[in-house]
C-alpha cells in the first residue's frame, strides 16, 4: 500500500505544479486596452493608366462599357495600389510588461474600408444653335446655344478585410497627454469587386458670338437685391453594377507613432477614455488580377476613442 501512494503523491504534486504553472500564465495576460478608430491615407495613390479597352479584359456585355466613344475626349485613367480613406478598425492591446523606460503592450484588430482599383473617364461637348440675334444698328449676331456636355465614367472597386498586428511602446498612460510608438504588420484581403459604370447627359444654355460665349442667366429680384442662376440642367443619367469574381492580396508596414488625449482626471467614466490620433510611414503591397502586383510609400492616418482598463 505505501509504495502505490509514493507514485500518487508524485502525479499529484506533478499536476498541481502545472495547474499552477497555467494559472501564472494566465495572469499574466492582461488586457491593456481597446480603440475604435476611422483612418485616412497620405499617397502618391492614384498612378498608372487605366482605359476602357483595360477594363473590358474584366467585363463583357456591359452596355455602358461597349459604346463607341469616338469623338469622346479620355480623362487620365488611374489606378490604385491601395485605398485607406474611409476605413473603421477595431484593435484590443494586450499589456507585454514594463521595460525601462516605457511599457510594452500587443495588439491585434480588424480594419474594413473599400478601395477604387481601377477608373477611366470619358467626355464629350457638342452644340445647337436654337436661335440668332441681330443687333439692328451695328449688325452684329449673338447665337442662343445648347450647350450638350455627355460624360461615361467607369470604375472597378472592392471590399477590404485586414488584420493589424504589431507592439505598442507607450509613456505612461495615467497621464492627461501620453504618447506611444511601434510597429504594425497588417495583411489582408480585397474580395466583392464591383463593376460600376455612368452615364451622364447635360444641357447649358449659352450666348455665343464670333470671340466669346457667356453663360444665359435669369434674374430674381428680392427687394433691392439681385440673384442670377445659370441654366444648366441634367437630361439623362444612366448607371450600372456588375459583380466581379476574385480574391486578392492587400496589406501594409508601418512604424505608427500616437498621441493619445485623457478626456478628465475626476469624472469617474471619463477617466480611462481618451482620444487618440497617429500618424503612420507605411509601405503599401496590392496583388489582384486587375492591377497586378504594385507597392508604394505613404503616410497612414487615424483618430479614434481609446478606453483602457
Amino acid at each position: 500500500m505505501k509504495k502505490l501512494q509514493l507514485p500518487v503523491l508524485i502525479l499529484a504534486s506533478s499536476l498541481g505544479l502545472n495547474a499552477q504553472t497555467k494559472t501564472d500564465s494566465a495572469n499574466k495576460i492582461r488586457f491593456s486596452g481597446i480603440v475604435l478608430e476611422t483612418h485616412g491615407s497620405i499617397t502618391h495613390g492614384r498612378s498608372g493608366n487605366s482605359d476602357k479597352a483595360e477594363l473590358q479584359k474584366f467585363v463583357n456585355n456591359n452596355v455602358l462599357l461597349d459604346k463607341d466613344l469616338s469623338g469622346y475626349i479620355s480623362g487620365r485613367g488611374q489606378y490604385n495600389v491601395t485605398d485607406y480613406n474611409g476605413g473603421v478598425s477595431l484593435r484590443v492591446f494586450i499589456e507585454l510588461g514594463q521595460g525601462k523606460r516605457f511599457r510594452r503592450e500587443g495588439f491585434i484588430g480588424a480594419r474594413i474600408n473599400s478601395s477604387n482599383l481601377l477608373s477611366s473617364f470619358y467626355s464629350k461637348a457638342s452644340y445647337d444653335t436654337t436661335g440668332t440675334y441681330i443687333n439692328t444698328l451695328t449688325g452684329s449676331k449673338i447665337y442662343s446655344v445648347n450647350e450638350y456636355n455627355s460624360s461615361y465614367n467607369y470604375q472597378i472597386s472592392a471590399a477590404q478585410l485586414l488584420i493589424p498586428l504589431g507592439i505598442n511602446f507607450t509613456t505612461n498612460k495615467t497621464n492627461r497627454l501620453w504618447f506611444g510608438a511601434g510597429l504594425e504588420v497588417c495583411p489582408g484581403i480585397t474580395h466583392s469587386n464591383i463593376f460600376s459604370a455612368g452615364y451622364s447627359l447635360d444641357k447649358t444654355e449659352l450666348f455665343m458670338n464670333e470671340n466669346s460665349s457667356y453663360v444665359k442667366y435669369e434674374s430674381y429680384s428680392f427687394g433691392q437685391q439681385s440673384y442670377s442662376f445659370g441654366q444648366s440642367k441634367n437630361i439623362e443619367r444612366q448607371y450600372t453594377n456588375t459583380s466581379l469574381e476574385g480574391i486578392g492580396f492587400v496589406g501594409y508596414m508601418s512604424l505608427p507613432f500616437n498621441a493619445n488625449l485623457r478626456l478628465s482626471k475626476k469624472i469617474k467614466v471619463l477617466k480611462k477614455t481618451n482620444l487618440n490620433t497617429s500618424i503612420a510611414p507605411s509601405v503599401y503591397y496590392a496583388s489582384n488580377k486587375f492591377v497586378g502586383s504594385k507597392s508604394q510609400f505613404g503616410i497612414n492616418t487615424s483618430f479614434g476613442i481609446r478606453y483602457n482598463w
